[in-house]
């Protein structure tokens, strides 16, 4: 197993904005959806994963401790964005209602 390095605030800021801020996984932000964010390593630690940029992504807290050290394929990643649009469209749906309603 490798032994796994701490990245450093750099690091993690670098990821961060190269994710613009938002979650390679559901498409939340800290700014809207109020989530925290973390560097999230694509091919897991355990699994031989480093801590190059390439194989570090921008997650919210729960898609990476929901995915813990798994990887998460390609539809994993369309089916959670199509659930986190779904939800959008409900929201917007909703608050149109209540615009109306007033």
């Amino acid at each position: 197993m490798a032994k796994r390095k701490a990245l450093s605030k750099k690091i993690r800021c670098e990821v961060f904005k190269r994710d613009k801020f938002t979650c390679k996984w559901c498409g939340r932000g800290p700014v809207l959806d109020g989530v925290i964010l973390e560097v999230d390593h694509i091919t897991p630690v355990k699994e031989g994963g480093n801590n190059h940029m390439l194989n570090l992504v921008t997650s919210c807290f729960d898609c990476n401790r929901g995915k813990a050290a798994n990887k998460i394929d390609d539809n994993k990643v369309v089916a959670q964005q199509k659930k986190q649009l779904d939800l959008e469209q409900d929201k917007k749906e909703q608050m149109e209602l209540v615009f109306q309603w007033h």
